[in-house]
C-alpha cells in the first residue's frame, strides 16, 4: 500500500497495478476492521500482529484465552476483543436424518481436503481422514439438529466461549444456495 489512503500499489508475477484509485473511501477510520482466521497457532499470532479480530471455527475457551494472552504479550488492546467462532458445521433442519444424508458427502469432501492441506503444510502430524458417512457421524463434525436443539446448543456454546461474533458453516460445498434455503426456512416448534 502506498502512503496515500486512496491509492494502491500492488504487484505479482503476472500483473502490476500502480496508483490505482480506490473509491469510495471507507466509512470506518482509519479502515474497516481486518479479521483474520485460521486453525493453527501461527494463524492466531498473525491475527494478533496484523488484524483487528480473530475467527476460528469450533474454538473453545482455551483458544480464546490464548488469543487474549497473545494480544497482551504484543501490547495490543484487550478491552474490545473481536473473537468469532461457532460450530464448524451446524445445520438446522426439521428432518435431521435426511439433511445429514444430503450434506454428508459434501462435508466429507471438504473435511478431507482441509486435512490434506493442513498435513502438507506441516500443521497436522498424524492426519485423520473421514472414511465414510458413519465415521463423519461419529466424529461429531457435522451437527444436523432440529431448531430448538440448535438454539440450545448455540446458547450453551456462547456461555462457554466468550465470542463477540457467532457463526456456523451451513452450506456445504457443492450444494446450491437454494438447498440451504429449503432447510433453513424451518422455525422452532412451540
Amino acid at each position: 500500500m502506498s502512503d496515500d489512503r486512496h491509492r494502491l500499489r500492488f504487484g505479482l508475477w503476472y500483473f502490476d497495478l500502480n496508483e490505482v484509485k480506490i473509491t469510495p473511501a471507507p466509512i470506518q477510520r482509519p479502515h474497516p476492521p481486518i479479521w483474520l482466521g485460521g486453525f493453527t497457532p501461527a494463524a492466531l499470532r498473525r491475527a494478533v500482529r496484523y488484524g483487528d479480530g480473530f475467527s476460528v471455527p469450533d474454538a473453545n475457551r482455551d483458544v480464546y484465552d490464548r488469543y487474549v494472552a497473545e494480544l497482551t504479550k504484543e501490547h495490543r488492546p484487550t478491552d474490545n476483543v473481536r473473537f468469532a467462532s461457532g460450530f464448524q458445521w451446524l445445520i438446522v433442519s426439521n428432518d435431521p436424518e435426511a439433511t445429514f444424508n444430503e450434506a454428508a458427502d459434501h462435508i466429507l469432501y471438504q473435511a478431507n481436503n482441509y486435512t490434506a492441506w493442513l498435513s502438507r503444510a506441516g500443521h497436522v502430524s498424524e492426519p485423520v481422514y473421514l472414511r465414510d458417512r458413519e465415521h463423519l457421524r461419529q466424529s461429531g463434525l457435522l451437527k444436523v439438529v432440529e431448531p430448538d436443539t440448535a438454539i440450545t446448543m448455540s446458547r450453551e456454546y456462547i456461555r462457554n466461549v466468550p465470542v463477540t461474533h457467532y457463526y456456523s458453516w451451513t452450506l456445504p460445498p457443492g450444494l446450491p444456495p437454494r438447498w440451504h434455503n429449503l432447510i433453513s426456512s424451518c422455525s422452532p416448534r412451540r
